[in-house]
């Protein structure tokens, strides 16, 4: 499965307007139905949310709890997902693309580039981007 960057952008967009500490500093969670209705991401199929989840996971970029079931097979599924925030690193990459004119130039490199980049590298790319467009 290709890893959708704009669908990893707008959840961790969502994920950090999103209220996660009461007022008396217990944790909110909130589930995966929630964050699949929020305006930036029903242009989502629910597997592309779940994969991307998975992946900023990977990434350390959000506090997500993934329970997977376990199938006859030996395969497992999805059985659900509850969010818990970013991670530091999470609001750190967040803060390199959450400009729109940012992240359209790093979209235009990249359709130019081709191929599949990281994480890492959007985030240095996204870096030079911001400091071609400071230097004026």
């Amino acid at each position: 499965m290709v890893l959708d960057l704009d669908c990893a952008r707008n959840l961790l967009v969502v994920l950090e307007g999103t209220q996660f500490i009461r007022t008396d500093l217990s944790k909110i969670s909130i589930p995966f139905e929630l964050i699949c209705k929020n305006p930036c991401m029903v242009a989502y199929s629910n597997q592309t949310i779940a994969y991307v989840t998975e992946k900023l996971k990977e990434a350390d970029f959000i506090d997500v709890n993934i329970l997977y079931v376990p199938n006859l097979d030996g395969s497992k599924t999805v059985g659900k997902i509850v969010y818990y925030g970013l991670t530091y690193e999470g609001h750190q990459y967040l803060s390199s693309v959450k400009s729109d004119k940012v992240w359209e130039k790093m979209k235009t490199y990249i359709g130019e580039v081709g191929g599949d980049f990281a994480f890492s590298v959007i985030k240095t790319l996204s870096a030079k981007i911001i400091g071609n467009l400071l230097s004026v």
